[in-house]
């Protein structure tokens, strides 16, 4: 069953590769992001410090990130960084520049090189500088044995010489989902003298085991790790690293992840967030808790509390944060962060507080584009019937949320959708017309 899975997976890659012409078609380009960041002065009023520009592809892949900042009228620095993906949706190159009157300047620049006979081998060359000035460079490739991925191994080279490798020996479920993975790692520093002869040799080596759990769904539901360093291979009995713990409710959305790990003397580290939602599925709280002693309770230190508009647009956020060293756990302060939407449930503008409700900081966004109409959902996603009365099926082939609208723009239902069917019941819901939203695709529904 394992080869089966992997065999499947290794032939639909060399497909993408040799059929080219027959990769689906990219869908609607997503809009650009352009906000500005003030802060207020000594006076109160509010001095724009940065410029940001962002923009994605039809796949949300960031192609293009620029930051400008300034002091008063006077830009301090321009930054831009452009990403290239090839057709298959893998990053290409990432080239970093900055700007001096108006001119773009290279400043680093990273490519990546895929085998063409094999999609999971793959060499990461880093520029610093100018183009002909290699830096770090990396090669990587997974090993086979059959149809399954039993390694993974990352060579890293800087001035063509060999400086780190790093190897993993993967162990999988029948279903292919990764539980166990080795890494061998070992750093190997040289230092030359003036006539760039070897005068001295450092090396350290480790070796870690990362143990993972999934549950029913495979999602993961517990990772553990330990290292023992300068260690034979089955040798794990000292040296854990930390554990991570995650639970899911029944819509697949988290209410609980928890990170613990050594600390000084003997003692054990964590911390701890609780999550809760309202009826449509939004978070509304996390409670963050920390664990610093031996024998000790876990010490309440930070609640975040969510809000909402009738569209499901988050408006706030508030943070409070408590004294986790006394058992009173009294409320030391609290920070809150407020957003406004225009017509088009596009943001413009958000507002950041401190504990005394004066603004430290502005964002305020520019949209050059607006949305008008109804984007209808790929032939990906299907809706049936249409019109229905009392349950609306829904097919999907990834993971998505699924959202219903009343004609007034008002969140009527939510709820978490999974590959393959998903059922909704909408028989307490009035006739009319309803708008079905999908990983931002909407279509309208009738229902009688």
């Amino acid at each position: 069953m394992k080869r089966q899975f992997f065999g499947i997976i290794y032939l639909a890659l060399l497909f993408l590769l040799l059929a080219p012409d027959m990769i689906a078609q990219p869908r609607e380009a997503n809009k650009p992001i352009k906000y500005d960041i003030y802060t207020p002065n000594n006076n109160g009023d509010l001095i724009k410090i940065e410029t940001v520009r962002e923009e994605y592809d039809e796949w949300k892949n960031k192609i293009l990130y620029e930051e400008i900042k300034y002091d008063g009228d006077n830009i301090t620095s321009h930054t831009r960084n452009v990403s290239e993906y090839n057709r298959y949706r893998r990053l290409e190159t990432s080239t970093n520049y900055t700007i001096e009157d108006g001119t773009a300047k290279l400043s680093d620049l990273t490519t990546y090189e895929y085998n063409e006979n094999n999609p999971l081998v793959c060499n990461e060359k880093h520029w610093q500088g100018e183009i002909s000035d290699l830096g770090l460079a990396h090669h990587f490739y997974y090993t086979m044995n059959a149809d399954t991925v039993i390694g993974y191994t990352k060579d890293t080279y800087k001035e063509g010489e060999i400086k780190y490798t790093s190897a993993w020996d993967i162990t999988s479920r029948q279903d292919g989902l990764i539980s166990e993975i080795y890494d061998y790692g070992s750093w190997i520093s040289i230092f030359y003298n003036g006539n760039r002869i070897p005068n001295g040799t450092l090396t350290t080596a480790g070796l870690t085991k990362t143990t993972r759990s999934f549950d029913k769904h495979g999602r993961t539901s517990r990772i553990h790790s330990v290292k023992k360093g300068m260690a034979h291979i089955n040798n794990f009995d000292t040296g854990w690293i930390y554990t991570i713990e995650t639970n899911y409710d029944e819509d697949g959305l988290m209410t609980e992840w928890s990170k613990m790990r050594p600390g000084a003397y003997l003692t054990t580290k964590g911390e701890k967030t609780k999550y809760q939602y309202n009826d449509y599925l939004l978070e509304t709280r996390a409670t963050s808790y920390t664990y610093e002693h031996k024998d000790k309770e876990w010490d309440l230190e930070e609640i975040d509390y969510t809000e909402y508009d009738g569209k499901g647009y988050q408006t706030g956020i508030r943070y409070e944060y408590y004294d986790k060293y006394h058992d009173s756990y009294k409320l030391l302060g609290q920070t809150s962060v407020t957003n406004k939407y225009n017509d088009f449930g596009l943001i413009e503008k958000r507002e950041f507080y401190d504990e005394n409700r004066h603004l430290t900081k502005k964002h305020v966004y520019h949209h050059s584009l607006t949305i008008t109409g109804i984007n209808a959902i790929k032939e990906d996603i299907k809706i049936y019937p249409n019109p229905a009365k009392n349950i609306l099926n829904i097919d999907l082939n990834t993971k998505g949320l699924i959202v219903l609208y009343n004609a007034t723009g008002t969140i009527v239902k939510r709820q978490m959708g999974f590959s393959g069917n998903n059922t909704v019941n909408v028989s307490e819901l009035q006739s009319g017309l309803y708008i079905v939203k999908v990983n931002e695709k909407c279509q309208k529904v009738t229902l009688h």
